[in-house]
């Protein structure tokens, strides 16, 4: 299924949108079904110089060397960061890591202690940026998470209403 909707919010006084792209990888790789394990990758975006606000237009998919459970993704094939550095080489510089996604088998998702774990260890090892953005993809929602100084701020969006409207 393509997706045509992107997902817009505001941080602040920033816009962040998610194009439809990633939309579209989101919900494609959501546990419908219970056997099917989590899903993840990275995601990858620029910003605008003139006014702060960014655009998040490519994530990684799952690749072989990730572990994939039903309830939990871990980030092992250095594909991703592969995919990352030759983006950001091939483009002089434009892009920077903006996050990570995944998904849960809840309606709503909630971050884990795992999950929290995880992205704090992520923003301490990461020397450019002192903001990150992390998504979770629900089966009714897509929650994101904005970590900056090591803390986690409450969820910018939670858009139930948005996968409704694809559904229709």
């Amino acid at each position: 299924m393509n997706i045509l909707h992107e997902i817009v919010f505001h941080d602040e006084k920033r816009v962040i949108k998610i194009t439809n792209t990633i939309v579209d990888l989101l919900w494609n790789k959501r546990q419908l079904i219970y056997s099917y394990p989590e899903s993840g990758g990275i995601l990858i975006g620029r910003e605008n110089i003139t006014n702060n606000n960014l655009i998040i237009e490519f994530a990684t998919s799952p690749m072989p060397e990730d572990i994939q459970k039903r309830s939990r993704f871990i980030r092992k094939d250095s594909g991703h960061l592969e995919f990352y550095q030759n983006l950001y080489n091939e483009n002089n510089g434009i892009y920077r890591y903006v996050g990570e996604w995944h998904t849960h088998s809840e309606r709503i998702p909630e971050y884990s202690m795992i999950d929290k774990k995880n992205w704090k260890k992520i923003l301490k090892n990461d020397k450019c940026n002192t903001i990150q953005y992390h998504l979770i993809a629900g089966l009714e929602a897509v929650r994101i998470w904005k970590i900056k100084s090591g803390s986690i701020i409450k969820p910018q969006l939670i858009c139930t209403q948005f996968w409704r409207n694809i559904i229709k």
